[in-house]
């Protein structure tokens, strides 16, 4: 790891995992969980939050992740599942809600389950408005330990 990678780490409060050169990131529209393997890292983008995280388990969505809200310092990662595509009403909002499982879309709100797949730990993003593949899978995802 370079110097100027735990720099930018301690800077931004980004753990150094998040943050080491990648190669060129691919922009892309959409993605879906069975097209990734474990350790690819990416960038999803709202209009006020950014999370960068690196995927774990395709078959289930499971990540590990940073976030930062409005400019702020990414927190601390944690475990969380990128469960699927929302559009429409919100959960226990009332109205239809489509959700298409297993994919990220831009234009498409998120639902995300951090810590567990509990009910309670569910939540609907404001629409994505970009995605970011962030270079090839890392090889130590499996390593890590988020409690």
């Amino acid at each position: 790891m370079s110097l100027a990678t735990i720099v930018l780490s301690m800077v931004l409060a980004v753990p150094p995992a998040f943050t080491e050169s990648v190669a060129s990131p691919v922009s892309v529209t959409n993605i879906e969980h069975s097209q990734l393997q474990p350790g690819q890292r990416f960038e999803i983008a709202t209009r006020s939050d950014i999370m960068r995280g690196e995927m774990v388990d395709p078959s289930t969505g499971e990540c590990v992740a940073v976030k930062s809200t409005l400019g702020k310092p990414f927190g601390p990662p944690q475990r969380l599942w990128l469960l699927g595509a929302t559009q429409g009403g919100q959960p226990d909002g009332g109205g239809l809600q489509l959700t298409l499982m297993h994919q990220v879309r831009v234009g498409m709100k998120m639902e995300v389950a951090r810590g567990d797949l509990s009910r309670q730990n569910r939540t609907v993003t404001e629409p994505v408005q970009s995605i970011l593949l962030l270079g090839r899978p890392a090889a130590r995802v499996a390593q890590t330990v988020v409690r």
